[in-house]
């Protein structure tokens, strides 16, 4: 239910709702229509779970939406989430765990805890085969986050904490893939136009 193979065309992928969105062509049967952030109008399939081989790992820095992580599946797809957000921590940090040559399950989520009924959770789960991927490193081994303020508003600010996940899951993703701790090209600008509740899909 909601898994997603292998595609010839280049597929752009986000999460909305707490659901995989996959964008698709205009009345693409069982697609669903919705107004995105930039008053577009977009289609989408949504799903539970996307899974695929992770073929490439990159940073893209987009002043219109901010800085955002791609994953790169199947040579094909091109899953995006934002920079700063769980699910980049997340991913990051399960880096070193990840078999390379697997398929990668990713189950996302979004929920309102029952004690902050102002507050929404959005991250996701990884997996490879049944059994979820761990992360590589406890609070002990993280750099700590630091409060600044913001417009006068106190705000966590993760720039050390995502500065430090990139670098390490860098050195491992290179080392697996040319044998080198040398990172390889791994920015590169993509042609997308997103928008989303948590992204910019």
């Amino acid at each position: 239910m909601g898994r997603l193979g292998f595609s010839e065309r280049k597929r752009y992928i986000g999460i909305f709702n707490g659901r995989i969105a996959v964008r698709v062509k205009e009345h693409t049967e069982g697609a669903i229509r919705r107004v995105n952030k930039l008053q577009k109008e977009v289609w989408e399939l949504h799903y539970d779970i996307y899974e695929g081989v992770v073929t490439n790992i990159l940073k893209e820095v987009e002043a219109k939406f901010g800085p955002r992580l791609v994953i790169e599946c199947d040579h094909s797809d091109v899953l995006q989430v934002p920079w700063s957000s769980r699910y980049t921590k997340s991913f990051l940090a399960c880096v070193p765990n990840l078999e390379l040559d697997a398929p990668v399950t990713f189950r996302p989520y979004r929920f309102t805890p029952d004690d902050k009924p102002d507050k929404v959770i959005n991250g996701w789960t990884i997996m490879q085969g049944k059994s979820k991927v761990p992360e590589a490193y406890d609070r002990t081994e993280l750099p700590d986050l630091k409060q600044v303020i913001v417009k006068g508003a106190p705000v966590w600010d993760d720039t050390e904490l995502l500065d430090f996940l990139w670098r390490e899951a860098m050195k491992v993703w290179s080392a697996k893939i040319h044998g080198t701790s040398v990172p390889a090209a791994l920015s590169e600008t993509l042609e997308a136009a997103t928008d989303a509740d948590d992204v910019p899909f």
